[in-house]
Parts: structure tokens; sequence; C-alpha cells
């Protein structure tokens, strides 16, 4: 243990890296002789980080898993982290955004890489390859008016879901919706929730109304019945997502992280039109993977400032609530084929994604000069494992 971070040998890690590098189908790429070492840094401080990498002795080849969260881009994690490096290592970084592999690229030393990876992509892949899409398709299918009009998972609270929930409350809009805030009382009345309301007024000081909305209302807050042991992470065949449309409020708006979670994916998904309030350019991001986001306007999405982008993708999203029903019903219908092709694609496409970032990641261990590998390296197969093995 260094700091907070537990040491793990690739060849005893859990998945995702027990089956993450191929070669020839013979068995992981990383587990050999000692020579590559992972670290499964997640939520770990950068200090942390910084004294594990100081600190690591051994293996030539050591990978810092962070590809369940973005790594800010700092002289902490850039700089700091290269002169970090010991003689005769190569580190390299999988994080979900890629504003910090661009950076760290653009440092030009070969001691430091970095590699976009995205565990929950991952993961939602494998997921939904084990799904009856066609079931999916069927259930979603419109048919009528939608009991619900969108859904609007919130999950716990950060300073846009905060905003978000109260603007929701403030305009009469909650029980139109699917809508979750599961908050988190004890934290609220043992007073630590007041940096957060605080974070939340400095970021959107123009929804000062709906910020008190949202502390007047009672915490957590859900307006359907959840089914027992169903996955808000993972799962869109539950009742919740039984709408036409999402909006979706993603991990931060305020930070300089290029990049989407499972909250925006599962959209994909589902066969859900969506607004996306996250951080400037994941629309964009999305649309890079293939998938396309039906009926609305994501002008939004460019906006630089967090406020003024999030009041324009509220705007959006209110057009769409304040349709009549025949307007309603056209728009739902003139937008399903793109949400099909959205589903019947999200496992191709998504595949795409994570056969680059680990082709990207085999080719930087095996053509390192820190590598024992000799003579020529076969091409990684792909990652994905048989449909009849666990996810």
């Amino acid at each position: 243990m260094v700091g907070h971070i537990a040491i793990q040998q690739a060849g005893e890690a859990t998945p995702p890296f027990i089956r993450m590098v191929e070669t020839g189908g013979t068995g992981p790429f990383v587990i050999g002789e000692g020579r590559v070492s992972v670290y499964h840094i997640g939520y770990s401080s950068v200090s942390d980080t910084l004294a594990l990498v100081k600190a690591h002795r051994g293996t030539p080849i050591v990978i810092l898993d962070r590809s369940t969260e973005a790594m800010e881009v700092t002289p902490k994690t850039t700089t700091m982290l290269l002169d970090a490096v010991p003689d005769g290592c190569r580190v390299i970084v999988l994080a979900q955004n890629h504003d910090y592999v661009r950076a760290v690229r653009a440092l030009g030393d070969e001691r430091l890489s970095a590699v976009f990876m995205h565990a929950f992509l991952r993961t939602l892949q494998w997921t939904f390859r084990r799904v009856d899409v066609e079931q999916i398709i069927a259930r979603r299918k419109p048919d009528g008016p939608p009991g619900k009009l969108y859904t609007c998972l919130l999950n716990r609270p950060r300073p846009p879901k905060i905003a978000v929930f109260g603007w929701l409350k403030a305009n009469g809009y909650l029980h139109l919706g699917h809508v979750s805030f599961r908050g988190d009382p004890a934290a609220r009345d043992s007073g630590e929730m007041d940096a957060m309301i605080a974070k939340t007024r400095h970021q959107f000081p123009s929804f000062t109304r709906e910020i008190n909305a949202a502390l007047k209302a009672d915490w957590p807050h859900a307006s359907f019945q959840e089914v027992e042991k169903e996955s808000f992470i993972y799962s869109v065949n539950v009742p919740a997502y039984d709408a036409p449309v999402s909006l979706v409020v993603e991990t931060e708006m305020a930070q300089n992280f290029e990049r989407y979670t499972e909250k925006s994916l599962k959209v994909f998904m589902a066969g859900h039109r969506a607004v996306i309030a996250g951080n400037r350019g994941v629309a964009g991001l999305l649309k890079d993977i293939g998938f396309t986001l039906p009926g609305f306007s994501t002008a939004y999405d460019g906006i630089e400032n967090q406020d003024a982008r999030l009041t324009a993708a509220l705007a959006e999203f209110e057009r769409y609530l304040k349709f009549s029903p025949s307007e309603r019903r056209d728009f739902i219908a003139s937008t399903w084929e793109a949400c099909v092709d959205n589903m019947r694609h999200f496992a191709e496409r998504t595949e795409r994604v994570m056969d680059a970032s680990f082709e990207e990641l085999a080719g930087l261990c095996v053509r390192s000069r820190w590598s024992a590998v000799t003579g020529d390296a076969r091409r990684p197969v792909s990652w994905i494992r048989p449909r009849d093995t666990a996810a």
C-alpha cells in the first residue's frame, strides 16, 4: 500500500485488466516476468499517485488505471508526474478525458504516456451485448402518448444536479417525468452539504431561485417505483427508462474535462432522444463515436460558461415539454428511426472505441524499450470476451 492506493500486479488484477491485452489468444499479455504493474488509482489524490510512482521499483512498465475517472490537466498530473518517473521505467496513464491525453502527448517524452480508456463504456458494452436489443426496441417503440415525458436520474448531489432538480421543481415539471434525486440527507443534516451548496451558487449564479427550491424539497426523491435489484448504473431495460426523452445531467459542468460518463451513454442504449448538460463539447464527443442526438439542437454544447450552457440546455429541453400533444407525437415519430439506429449499433460503436484504446495500450507496452518482449510482437486480438463468460 502506497498512500491510499492498493498495489496489484497485472497477473493478479481483477477485471477490467485480467483479459486486458491478449496476444494470439494465449492469455493476457501483461502476465509475464513482472514486466508490467497495474495500479488502480481510481479516486486517489494526485499527491498519493505521485508518491506511488516515485516509490515504484521492479517492473519497467507502470500502468496507472484511472479509467473510471477524469484526470485533471495540471502541473502535478503532467510535468511533476513525468519528473516522478523512476529511471528505467515508463508510466502509462489510462484516463477518461481526451484533453489529458493530448496534454501528456504534448510533453513529447516517452517516459510518460496517456491513453484514452473508459471503464464505464467498456462495462456498458459488455452488458449491452448480453441483452435482447429487439426486446428493448419493442419496449420503447412509440405506441400512443407516453405515460411520462422524460427520464432524469440525478442520484448523488453535484452542483449541476442540484440546480437542475431545483429547476424541475420550481417550474412544476417534476410530475411529468421519471425523476430521481437520491441526494444525501445525512450529509445535509450534518452540515457537510454547505460547501456543495456554496459551490452550486458560485457555478450557477443565475439559478438562485432554483437552488432555493431544491433545498426546500424532500430528499431522497423518486417519482417512480424502483424494481428490486435494478441497476441505474448499467441497466436501461427498467421502468425508469420507459419514456421517450432523457434529460442527462453529467457529473460536472464547470471543469475543463473533455469526457462523457455512463449517464450519457445510456441514452443510446435506451433509445432516447436527449438533452445533455455536461462540460463543453460532450455532445460532440458522442457524435464522434457515431451516435446521433435526434430532435434536439446541440447549440448549447459549445457555450463556454457553464451557467449560460445550462440555461441554454434547459431552454431546449423546455421547448419539448411545451409541445402540444400533436407536436410531441410528431417529434417522437420523426426521431424514432435514429433512436433505433443508436440502439442497434451501440455495441459495435463502443467496441471500436475500446479496440482502439487497447490496441494503443498494447502497442505502448510491446514497442517500449522498457519491455522484455523481443522479436515480432503479434497484433492483439479483440479484447472482448466470449459471450458465454461473465462480464
